[in-house]
């Protein structure tokens, strides 16, 4: 897909000024930034065991993209987008957006990738955190289900190390499926907030586990 005008106009208000615009640009450019970023991960083989592309993965770099803009909206002095030098269409944006998307990639390698590959694949989404729920019948073999335990565990002793805030996000966000605009109106925040908060809870709950 390609920017439309509207999403165009609001991205150019939202990066000269850090605030108007952002909700209707990024209504716009979420997808985007998500399957660009898919693209790239891809590339670069950050896969899981039968060769997708790792969600979370893509999840990271949505969050950090979305960091560096909210950073550069609001950093004194020049914008860091020149619609002018990008031919006042929505084109140039794209190109723009795609060339942060890539050096985003490469700040999420830098900084998950090396992890150990058990770490990597543990997530939050559909895990009970209580271990003991592990012992009942899967159809998982022993080694396989003393494995999924030690995850588990080590997940929930993670989380149980997190500050409140984190672990209550994070919580919300991965066990309840609250959505982030609710997440942003329980915290008396913004959307952008939310998902800042979230994306930071994720990476402090990364190093736990990487420790």
């Amino acid at each position: 897909m390609q920017f439309t005008e509207n999403g165009f106009f609001h991205f150019v208000a939202f990066i000269n000024g850090g605030a108007f615009g952002f909700e209707a640009f990024w209504k716009e450019a979420k997808h985007w930034v998500r399957d660009k970023a898919t693209v790239t991960l891809r590339k670069r083989r950050v896969v899981d065991d039968f060769g997708h592309v790792d969600v979370h993965a893509v999840d990271e770099v949505e969050g950090i993209v979305l960091e560096k803009l909210l950073k550069l909206a609001k950093r004194p002095g020049k914008a860091a987008f020149d619609h002018t030098l990008a031919g006042n269409v929505p084109s140039g944006l794209a190109r723009w957006l795609n060339r942060l998307v890539a050096n985003s990639v490469i700040d999420y390698c830098r900084l998950f990738h090396d992890a150990r590959k058990s770490v990597k694949h543990v997530s939050l989404t559909g895990l009970d955190l209580n271990a003991v729920a592990g012992l009942q019948d899967t159809g998982e073999k022993a080694p396989e289900k003393v494995s999924r335990l030690e995850q588990i565990e080590r997940l929930r002793s993670a989380m149980n190390r997190l500050s409140p805030m984190d672990r209550f996000v994070l919580e919300q966000t991965f066990l309840h499926d609250v959505r982030q605009r609710d997440l942003a109106e329980m915290l008396g925040i913004s959307p952008a907030g939310a998902c800042r908060r979230v994306r930071d809870a994720r990476k402090n709950l990364h190093k736990l586990l990487a420790a």
